[in-house]
């Protein structure tokens, strides 16, 4: 029976090894899906925000470079024109800063930084260079066809400005003028703060680090975002990265995607929080340990069990094996053990005997002599005689017949007088 139990408890603990190992490889899996997923959401959004950027500010340089049509070096200055044309450029650039909530300033700048036309009437014929704006020199000291932006600035109202400006060339590449439109860079807070996402975070920084909007607000904008990480990505010609680390904002782990806005000096950074991408995954994580251990103690009480039912059969069947009284076998020993015999015997051909005896008037005996037991036998003059009756295995005949037989015989030894033994 021990090597049984054992054998039980060795099934039992590899069931729990199994069990552990699979819930184990089951919660890593869990853990990588959650992980990529998240990954996945996060580029997603960095994706969606730098296309809302691209778009919005692609509609700006449309209206800058529709400022400038028709303008050239003879009339790029407001005094070579007549007082009606300056005062339709005027309307126009007023009617096209109204189209865009965030356009502060729209105006056309010749090469010595002098606003000629405007949206703001009380500005035009003044020089930009006594604000010490530096869109000035960038537009002079690269004069391409393309939109650039101004390093961030505060204005007198404490908001954050940036100057997009669009360059008017000659035809032989000479810079003869500009457009420019001033940004309020509020509605960049405003459109984050209407993402409803609680779990991530989006920032926008221009090229210098300097943070412009977060969601959640932050008292850092406007001030630089120092992170190696980030400088490296704007430094690289990479458009677009992921990784894993804590915020250099509120020192949260994020899962970050950072990406570039394409043409424009922006990068979208997009975080989203370690502790909620996996609320799941440790709900899976408490269910799982629940269930492992609820099932370990099942197992283990079940093998319990089975090996206390085991013992007590074990002992049931050694009782109904030994008499109790004198610890002897009994008449079921007997016949488990005379049953192997007669299976030996008849797998080998061989030829055994079964003897029956029984004591002669044993009645009379225990009548006359009870108790008496105690001063034996020998003492008690009388004479104590046996019946036995003999069966031999034959045939094909079954145990339990030939232990008939040999019970017929014992019968016919006492019918013939007793005290002998009748065999066949």
């Amino acid at each position: 029976m021990k090597k049984e139990i054992g054998l039980i408890w060795t099934f039992a603990i590899l069931f729990i090894i199994i069990v552990m190992v699979t819930s184990a490889v089951e919660l890593t899996l869990s853990h990588q899906s959650h992980i990529q997923v998240a990954y996945t959401e996060v580029d997603l959004s960095g994706h969606l925000v730098a296309e809302w950027i691209g778009k919005s500010l692609s509609s700006v340089r449309a209206i800058l470079r529709d400022s400038l049509f028709d303008l050239d070096e003879s009339n790029i200055s407001a005094s070579s024109v007549s007082e009606k044309e300056r005062a339709f450029r005027n309307d126009s650039l007023v009617y096209k800063a109204n189209q865009y909530d965030n356009i502060i300033f729209l105006g056309i700048f010749d090469t010595e930084c002098t606003i000629q036309y405007g949206s703001i009437p009380s500005i035009i014929g003044h020089s930009s260079r006594d604000l010490k704006r530096n869109y000035c020199d960038t537009v002079a000291k690269e004069p391409l066809e393309r939109m650039k932006f101004s390093d961030l600035f505060v204005s007198s109202t404490g908001e954050l400005n940036v100057s997009a400006t669009y360059p008017l060339l000659s035809s032989d590449k000479r810079l003869i003028g500009f457009a420019l439109a001033g940004l309020n860079l509020s509605f960049f807070q405003t459109w984050l703060d209407s993402i409803n996402e609680k779990a991530i975070t989006i920032s926008i920084m221009d090229m210098n680090q300097i943070l412009l909007a977060r969601k959640p607000e932050s008292e850092n904008l406007g001030k630089e975002v120092v992170d190696s990480e980030l400088n490296q990505f704007i430094q690289s010609e990479e458009q677009s990265i992921m990784f894993r680390r804590k915020s250099p904002v509120d020192g949260i782990e994020r899962l970050w995607s950072l990406r570039k806005t394409g043409d424009f000096p922006f990068v979208v950074a997009v975080g989203y929080e370690i502790d909620q991408v996996l609320v799941p995954w440790r709900n899976k994580l408490i269910a799982y340990s629940i269930g492992n251990l609820l099932l370990i103690i099942l197992t283990i009480f079940l093998v319990l069990a089975y090996q206390k039912n085991r013992i007590n059969a074990q002992s049931m069947e050694k009782l109904a094996m030994v008499d109790p009284l004198t610890r002897l076998m009994n008449r079921r020993s007997f016949n488990a053990i005379a049953k192997r015999k007669f299976r030996d015997a008849q797998t080998i051909n061989r030829t055994d005997s079964v003897i029956m005896i029984d004591v002669d008037h044993f009645k009379k005996i225990n009548d006359r002599l009870g108790q008496r037991i105690e001063e034996g036998l020998c003492n008690s003059n009388h004479a104590v005689t046996v019946s036995q009756g003999v069966a031999s295995i034959r045939g094909n005949e079954n145990f339990e017949q030939l232990l008939k037989n040999a019970d017929e015989r014992l019968f016919k030894a006492k019918e013939q007088g007793r005290n002998r033994v009748c065999m066949e």
